[in-house]
């Protein structure tokens, strides 16, 4: 809010002062208007006061003119009126032996200072208009403001408040007053609709509803965009499942009866045999047979002990000949459904099984597809790792891996404890052209007694039968069909859990 007061004429124009503020209130507001009025009241009885003693001159110099330079009355005016000057002037023209002309020129002098007088008087009703609208408080926020010039005083608040003066003359002002309705500066304004149009505030809402109903046919498109492109991802996953699904629930089963191999051994009492049982003394003075005892496992139910999961590693056939001959006789094919079987059956079992797959091909012994303690969860995680296997079986160079492949495979089942482990192998059988026998494959396959390693032929159903006759009995097998893997790996498993 801001405020100026109208001076005397002929002095400097007065500053405005203008402070924003939230508060301030109605009564700062009336204050400032107040202060302005009465001074221009003052300014305005002056002004009056030096208009009468001008028109008194005027026609003392009037009567003058008439007489022909009669002496005339001398001009009195108040002290420091605003027609003083005018009054001397005219005193001396109607003096004894003054001229016609002197007293002409008073006169018109003394019209001249009525008519300033006049305009001064219109200035100072101007500068109280002014005051009384600079008082009101304009925009929001809080700013000081000053402003100085020549007959105008301005002063403008960065937020809440600006104020305004005008007048001939005066002294900067200041005031109070409440925040308005508009804003200061750069600031941004609301047009008062609120975001709607002109149609939605008088209760048209058509076009609102058609751009919703266009959204949200945009958002289910994208999902169903989204969804078709999942299925396309794992429609080769979705197949092979389909080819599978019982032998899935087959092979869970097994997996389910499995039972813990690596149990406790602990003492126990009563036995025929073995070191005296100091419990049993008294009992042998009296005739008792039963009192030794022995270091063994005890006589519970078992596979409820185990204590730690089974290692398993599955080392598959990535290598050229599986993608090359597979639209002869399917064998990546038959591949593919084999790790969807095995990663299907064994959700769930993590406490159980802690598993991974490697493959082996002319690029390498260990392709990596699924590590241990991290395997795939979605039915996503598991298409991809099918996905990545076939892929890797369409660029791999020629040669063969397989025999490091089992040696690799051995050590890293074997790298942390576990209740067992075991190693399944699958290959095409197509080694012959890289110099594999059936005594290199059968020392990897038995390099370390603790580990059960197994290999499994998916083709060349000649050469799959010369290798797994060739080979230790369970350590070689032929599956030309998934729906025989379930009963082999039951019978790996239960060759595992009498070994060692």
């Amino acid at each position: 809010a801001g405020r100026a007061s109208a001076g005397l004429p002929g002095q400097p124009g007065g500053g405005g002062e203008g402070g924003g503020g939230g508060g301030g209130g109605d009564a700062a507001q009336s204050g400032s208007v107040v202060d302005a009025a009465m001074a221009a009241l003052r300014a305005t009885a002056e002004l009056l006061a030096g208009m009468e003693d001008a028109e008194q001159l005027l026609a003392q110099a009037l009567a003058g003119l008439q007489a022909g330079g009669a002496p005339g009355g001398g001009g009195q005016s108040s002290a420091g009126s605003p027609g003083s000057g005018a009054a001397q002037e005219a005193a001396s023209a109607g003096a004894p032996g003054s001229g016609g002309d002197a007293a002409a020129g008073a006169a018109a002098r003394a019209l001249q200072q009525i008519e300033q007088a006049a305009g001064a008087l219109v200035q100072a009703a101007q500068g109280v208009a002014a005051a009384a609208e600079g008082s009101r408080g304009q925009g929001q926020g809080q700013g000081d403001g000053k402003g100085q010039g020549k007959g105008k005083g301005r002063g403008s608040g960065r937020g809440n408040g600006s104020g305004s003066g005008a007048g001939s003359g005066g002294r900067g002002g200041k005031g109070g007053g409440r925040g308005g309705r508009g804003g200061g500066g750069g600031q941004l304004q609301s047009d008062g609709k609120g975001g709607f149009s002109q149609d939605q505030l008088h209760g048209k809402f058509e076009e609102a509803v058609a751009k919703v109903q266009k959204r949200a046919r945009e958002v289910a498109e994208r999902q169903r965009t989204k969804e078709i492109l999942n299925d396309l991802g794992t429609e080769q996953y979705d197949t092979a499942f389909d080819a599978v699904s019982r032998q899935v629930k087959e092979l869970r089963v097994v997996l389910e009866s499995q039972e813990a191999k690596d149990r406790e051994r602990e003492w126990v009492a009563h036995q025929a045999t073995g070191e005296l049982d100091d419990n049993r003394l008294v009992d042998g003075v009296t005739g008792e047979k039963l009192i030794y005892r022995r270091r063994m496992e005890p006589d519970v139910p078992m596979g409820q002990q185990q204590k730690k999961p089974k290692r398993l590693s599955f080392v598959m056939d990535v290598s050229a000949s599986m993608a090359r001959f597979n639209g002869e006789d399917g064998r990546l094919d038959r591949m593919a459904q084999a790790v969807v079987m095995l990663m299907e059956s064994l959700q769930g079992f993590e406490h159980k099984y802690c598993w991974n797959i490697v493959g082996h091909s002319g690029n390498g012994p260990e392709v990596p597809f699924v590590e241990f303690g991290n395997v795939p969860r979605t039915r996503m995680q598991r298409a991809a790792v099918v996905s990545s296997m076939t892929s890797a079986a369409g660029i791999a160079a020629s040669g063969d891996t397989t025999v490091e492949a089992i040696e690799a495979a051995i050590k890293r089942v074997t790298a942390e404890e576990g209740d067992d482990y075991l190693v399944f192998v699958v290959s095409d059988a197509n080694l012959g052209g890289y110099g594999i026998t059936p005594e290199m494959l059968q020392r990897a396959l038995t390099s370390d007694p603790k580990v059960t390693a197994c290999a499994i032929f998916i083709a060349e159903r000649a050469a799959a039968d010369m290798l797994s006759s060739a080979l230790p009995a369970g350590r070689g097998y032929v599956c030309m069909d998934v729906e025989q893997l379930p009963n082999i790996l039951k019978e790996i498993f239960a060759r595992a859990a009498t070994s060692g």
